[in-house]
């Protein structure tokens, strides 16, 4: 939402990850139906916010790198950067499905009543979220939102008395937006 304008991508994947880790651990202690409301449904919360944001910030670090590259086709990159990410998604969804499916399936020994095969595949995720919290850390770039900068600019143009209206922020390829004191609208190609 609104607060993926001001902070890093890769800041909202790491705590993505950290929430889906903690409803795992929570879900793989919810063995009976009477930990329903203490233990299941806050991991389903935890777990359900730490995915949409997951799934946010990846996006918005996909498409946000093309910006910062100078002489590309912004249109025709972050064209081809949502279809890679559509794939990988798909492709990862059912990748981790089966692999939990399995792992649960081999520890239940095909008893579907028994909650060890379940309890397996959430550590399984929980692991994997471990996984990619660190790969978040590590291997995503730490580049500042432009709308953020946008605001310090402003900010910084207003202390020394500056005018700021009509101002352009983009990135040489004609598809920045103008930036105006009053109101934002999209510029032309």
């Amino acid at each position: 939402g609104s607060i993926a304008l001001y902070l890093n991508p890769r800041w909202m994947l790491f705590g993505g990850q950290l929430l889906i880790l903690g409803g795992g651990v929570l879900f793989a202690y919810a063995k009976s139906t009477d930990k329903y409301w203490p233990i299941a449904f806050p991991a389903l919360i935890i777990a359900a916010a730490g995915i949409s944001s997951g799934f946010v910030s990846a996006n918005i670090a996909m498409l946000r790198a093309p910006l910062f590259k100078p002489n590309i086709n912004l249109l025709e990159t972050t064209s081809l950067v949502g279809a890679i990410f559509n794939a990988n998604l798909q492709i990862g969804s059912s990748l981790g499905l089966a692999i939990v499916t399995a792992i649960t399936t081999h520890v239940n020994n095909n008893n579907p009543s028994d909650f060890e095969g379940y309890r397996a595949g959430w550590w399984f995720v929980v692991a994997l979220a471990a996984f990619e919290a660190i790969l978040a850390l590590v291997f995503l770039r730490g580049t500042k939102s432009p709308y953020a900068s946008e605001k310090q600019r402003e900010r910084e143009s207003t202390e020394n008395g500056e005018d700021t209206e009509g101002e352009v922020i983009g990135n040489g390829n004609g598809l920045g937006h103008v930036h105006d004191t009053r109101e934002k609208v999209s510029a032309l190609p």
